[in-house]
């Protein structure tokens, strides 16, 4: 509009807006650069020396990981518990067993394993049997009467006799279970013209407790006639 009149009778003129631009000049400028390059501006960064200090590695990591490695061995001695035990409490490397300063006993220690247990995880019959057998056959093979046969000795081969199990009873008080170590007295003494009689006694290493007793009468007999034969000097 061309004019307005305010409440006190004064006449303003409206200012045109279109006609005039109202104008900003910056007066930023850019910096001079003046034969500077990259490399410069890279080179101008301070950076500390290089000494042998500075060079040396974190000793607060290196302390960290060799108390980690301590700790982890300790606790892995601690696991395997290594204690001191008796010599009867060990399983014989070799298998084989030996004879007591006495001369007459045979002893053997022999450890429970996985695969003889059954679903109740204790040694079957047949477990216990085999260990009486290998006891039995260890012992005249530590006495050096072992021959070419199933523990048959030399003056037996030439005659071609054999033993023969004519009678056997086995007492067992407890069987043991997975992972036990249990030990085994042998002994032999005669019974009649024909035979001889053997003994055995099973322990438990651990607590020293009667496991099983038994006692067999073994007999020499002729592979080929399959007649009883006595039993010959050695």
């Amino acid at each position: 509009p061309p004019s307005s009149v305010d409440p006190r009778g004064a006449i303003n003129k409206s200012k045109s807006t279109s006609s005039r631009r109202l104008s900003v000049k910056s007066n930023v400028q850019a910096p001079s650069r003046i034969n500077r390059t990259k490399s410069d501006d890279e080179n101008s960064v301070s950076t500390s020396p290089r000494t042998f200090i500075n060079l040396l590695p974190d000793w607060s990591m290196l302390l960290a990981a060799i108390t980690t490695i301590f700790l982890a061995a300790e606790k892995q001695w601690m696991m395997l518990d290594w204690k001191p035990k008796r010599t009867d409490m060990l399983v014989d490397p070799l298998g084989f067993g030996r004879i007591m300063p006495d001369g007459l006993v045979f002893r053997q220690n022999f450890s429970i394993r996985s695969y003889e247990i059954g679903a109740d995880r204790t040694a079957s019959i047949e477990t216990l049997m085999n260990h009486l057998q290998e006891t039995a056959l260890n012992h005249v093979k530590t006495a050096g009467l072992m021959a070419n046969g199933f523990g048959s000795t030399p003056e037996m081969a030439k005659r071609n006799l054999i033993w023969v199990v004519s009678k056997m009873q086995v007492l067992v008080d407890r069987y043991p279970q997975w992972g036990d170590v249990v030990q085994i007295d042998t002994w032999v003494a005669a019974a009649g013209k024909n035979g001889m009689r053997r003994d055995w006694l099973m322990h438990d290493c651990n607590t020293g407790d009667t496991l099983l007793q038994a006692t067999s009468v073994w007999v020499m007999m002729n592979k080929e006639t399959r007649k009883l034969s006595k039993i010959p000097d050695e």
